[in-house]
């Protein structure tokens, strides 16, 4: 497997049949991956778990450390999405109601789209964990301004607190008013529901992030 002594040789860059024996071995690693026991929520439990995620540009260090981490140590640039899923539900303490609305797995699709790497069994490089993060950077943002704890499964976001919201917002979407939300109401109920709001705007601020095409440079230098 690529390390830091043989510099970078990612996933998507290695043969089918290297692929094949990577995918087989992380089979037999993560057969016995198993999620902890899910903690009640705290009243501050998004702001503990953005704590965590080292989601700014500058924190590629910070970012390189955990991804390791997550990778049982592995120096590798890539990882199952399998065990990153189980080692950050673990690592962030996420609880139940967290995880029922799995936004793991929605920022691993974001990620993964932009270089469409798919097998068997999924991949995620470190090119791409950067886009993961930020993508959980939002969600757990919005969830703290947004979700009320007693109403999770019908969590709806009107016009006003979007409006109030917006300089929050706008640290991740720099053009964002009104008529971002009006294109998410399609119904012109002036009110959406918490999960589109979340998968159009999240979407529209990794978009942009993905246009700083240094990002890749940056990041790859920690193992070379």
């Amino acid at each position: 497997m690529g390390c830091f002594s043989c510099g970078v040789v990612e996933f998507h860059e290695k043969t089918q049949q290297e692929k094949i024996e990577i995918i087989k071995q992380m089979k037999i690693d993560d057969k016995n991956l198993k999620y902890n026991d899910p903690n009640k929520p705290t009243e501050n439990f998004c702001a503990e778990i953005m704590k965590k995620l080292p989601y700014k540009k500058e924190e590629s260090k910070k970012r390189l450390k955990l991804f390791q981490k997550l990778n049982n140590n592995n120096k590798i640039c890539y990882i199952s999405c399998k065990r990153l899923h189980v080692e950050l539900t673990n690592y962030l303490e996420l609880p139940e109601v967290v995880r029922e609305k799995d936004p793991i797995n929605k920022a691993l699709i974001s990620a993964i789209e932009k270089y469409a790497r798919m097998d068997d069994y999924v991949v995620l490089g470190w090119r791409e964990f950067h886009v993961f993060i930020y993508y959980l950077k939002q969600y757990f943002t919005y969830w703290e301004i947004f979700i009320k704890e007693d109403k999770v499964d019908e969590c709806i976001i009107k016009i006003e607190d979007f409006n109030k919201n917006l300089p929050i917002i706008k640290e991740f979407v720099n053009d964002i008013d009104e008529s971002y939300f009006k294109k998410i109401d399609i119904k012109k109920e002036k009110k959406i529901s918490f999960d589109a709001f979340c998968d159009y705007v999240i979407q529209k601020s990794i978009d942009e992030y993905n246009k700083d095409d240094n990002i890749d440079k940056k990041e790859l230098k920690f193992f070379k």
